[in-house]
Formats: structure tokens, C-alpha cells, sequence
């Protein structure tokens, strides 16, 4: 059979930490996917290939994600993750910002998977800016493909 909690379950009587009965509660498990987008300077890439799985454990969100695609915009500016299975994310955090490590990502025909390690940032609540080597290169050629996987706040 399935446990239903309809108030969440509740871990009383922690002895560390200055937790309360609120914080001592997990309410929230979900599993689903989402839609990652690639958007520089405001205007999405359109997709070949997509995909994104996440897990909300409580206030808790993990996620990974793999997008490509071979249509340039020729756009220059900032990349930008956006389409986050949540938009209430944690971004700043005892004034650092959260990231996630990039998996593997190239550009033009530029494949960066060994020679540097990017990152996802949480900037704004609702979107991850890449910071990598390619952070404002125009895509005109080849391909565009990322991938990442993390665990952020939610809010």
C-alpha cells in the first residue's frame, strides 16, 4: 500500500541544530520532468533535442538536463537555462550565488568538455547563467549542446 501524509511527516525531537517543527517536517516529494531552454539575449534557440528530469525532496530541488541544437540564431550576449521545473530557486545565499558544474558543452563545432569546466549560476530565481569560455559567443555554426546536474534551494 501507499503512505499518505496529509500534513507531511514529521521528524520530532531533533537534538541538533535549531531547528523547529516547521523545519523538522518534509512536505514536499515530487519526480517529473521539464523542458530546458537555451535563450541569449532574450530570444530562445530553437531545439533539436531536449531533455530534463527533476526530484523536489523538500525545499530541495535536483535536476539534470541535456539540450542541443544545429539551427544558429547568430545572436550575441549572455546564455541563459531557463524553462526550471521551479521558479522560486534560492539565488542568493549569504551574498554567494548557487551553481552547478556543466557536464559537457560546445559551440560551433568547439567542444569544451576537457578543456575547461563551466558553470550553471543561479543569478535570478528563475533561470541558470552560463559561465564558461563561450559565456557570450554567437552561435553560427555546428551545433549547441549542454548538459548539467545539481541540487539548488527552493525558496
Amino acid at each position: 500500500g501507499v503512505l499518505q501524509a496529509k500534513y507531511g511527516i514529521s521528524f520530532p525531537n531533533q537534538s541538533a541544530g535549531s531547528g523547529t517543527v516547521a523545519s523538522s517536517t518534509l512536505d514536499a516529494y515530487e519526480e517529473g520532468t521539464w523542458t530546458p531552454i537555451m535563450n541569449q539575449t532574450g530570444a530562445n534557440v530553437v531545439v533539436n533535442s531536449t531533455v530534463g528530469t527533476y526530484t523536489r525532496v523538500g525545499n530541495l530541488l535536483h535536476f539534470s538536463f541535456y539540450f542541443y541544437s544545429n539551427t544558429p540564431n547568430g545572436l550575441s550576449g549572455y546564455w541563459r537555462v531557463q524553462g526550471l521545473p521551479y521558479t522560486n530557486l534560492k539565488s542568493g545565499v549569504a551574498g554567494g550565488y548557487p551553481f552547478i558544474n556543466i557536464g559537457y558543452s560546445s559551440i560551433n563545432g568547439n567542444s569544451y568538455q576537457f578543456t575547461e569546466s563551466g558553470r550553471l549560476q543561479l543569478n535570478a530565481a528563475s533561470y541558470l547563467q552560463v559561465f564558461t569560455s563561450w559565456l557570450t559567443t554567437s552561435f553560427t555554426s555546428g551545433g549547441l549542446e549542454i548538459s548539467g546536474s545539481g541540487t539548488l534551494l527552493i525558496a
